[in-house]
């Protein structure tokens, strides 16, 4: 397979070879249809992250995520390595790597929480020895770093979960190596890492610190605790998610909107990424009406509840 890695912090992946489109929308009340020119992001790369190729188009790759996202990444931002060793996950909202194990060290390159970094087993004062993707080697601190728990080494297309059993197997695993085989503790591990992002303001297709969309969060708060889901605001057919009765939803699962997608809290709280006046970033509503941050349009609007777990 022809495989490359994103050479950036944060990688924009289009949706097409034009960053910019143009779209209609419809009229709103007694206003005129507009036609306007906006974004044509589908997605975002960190740094790391694995990509296969599927076509070259000029000063473009059409590319694959290892999670089965398609769309077209600029020859710029990505880079051929032959090998990688063990790679960790940046755990933190913004980090620098050092040239040097400490804090005078010069800063080779910043990265966002999610990123990908090769590591080596030497730690020196708190700092842990990596290796980037063009070679050079730096120094971060060692609690910035997380173990790497989701696969990056498959391009199915069809998902992480084309074959129920083979996923019933796969998360099995995850839950006993990882969460002391509890689901709550998984529940509970998912719903910590969306708050994580509290604060973060919303961008469309987004998935970093540095501005995340509604996807971006529910589908990175699964990720880094190594578990694949699709990455926009559906149910896709081969991929982990299945739909449950509303009444059925439990801290952890995924609830569905009109081009739109939460993450359930528990007691009637779910966090979500939202450009809604007023907001323009994560927020945490409710579902109950006597709560002070209900929002009636989206309790009306719920069309799915969506799990992972049997």
């Amino acid at each position: 397979m022809n495989i490359c890695y994103v050479n950036r912090a944060v990688a924009t992946i289009y949706e097409k070879t034009d960053t910019v489109m143009t779209k209609t929308y419809k009229a709103d009340g007694d206003k005129p249809e507009q036609t306007l020119t906006v974004s044509a992001i589908s997605d975002e790369g960190l740094y790391g992250m694995p990509l296969l190729i599927l076509e070259e188009c000029g000063d473009w790759y059409k590319v694959r995520t290892h999670y089965s996202y398609e769309g077209y990444i600029a020859k710029a931002d990505v880079i051929f390595k032959e090998e990688i060793g063990q790679q960790m996950v940046v755990d933190c909202q913004y980090v620098d790597v050092l040239s040097v194990p400490k804090v005078q060290g010069v800063p080779f390159i910043s990265l966002t929480k999610g990123c990908l970094v090769e590591v080596t087993e030497e730690i020196t004062g708190g700092y842990r020895k990596v290796i980037l993707l063009d070679g050079r080697v730096g120094y971060m601190p060692e609690k910035y770093l997380a173990r790497k728990l989701f696969p990056t080494d498959a391009f199915c297309a069809e998902g992480t979960a084309a074959d129920d059993m083979v996923f019933k197997a796969y998360l099995q695993n995850l839950l006993d190596t990882y969460y002391k085989g509890s689901e709550e503790t998984f529940r509970n591990a998912v719903c910590a890492t969306a708050l994580t992002y509290m604060g973060t303001q919303y961008r469309w297709g987004g998935k970093s610190p540095l501005g995340i969309d509604c996807s971006g969060t529910t589908s990175m708060s699964y990720m880094l605790n190594g578990v694949l889901t699709y990455r926009d605001a559906k149910v896709v057919e081969g991929y982990p998610v299945r739909e449950i009765p509303r009444d059925a939803m439990r801290k952890g699962d995924l609830l569905y909107f009109a081009g739109h997608i939460a993450l359930y809290l528990g007691d009637g709280l779910y966090i979500h990424s939202t450009a809604r006046t007023g907001s323009n970033g994560l927020d945490i509503n409710s579902l109950n009406p006597e709560d002070t941050n209900y929002r009636k349009d989206l309790d009306e609007g719920l069309l799915k509840v969506g799990t992972i777990f049997w």
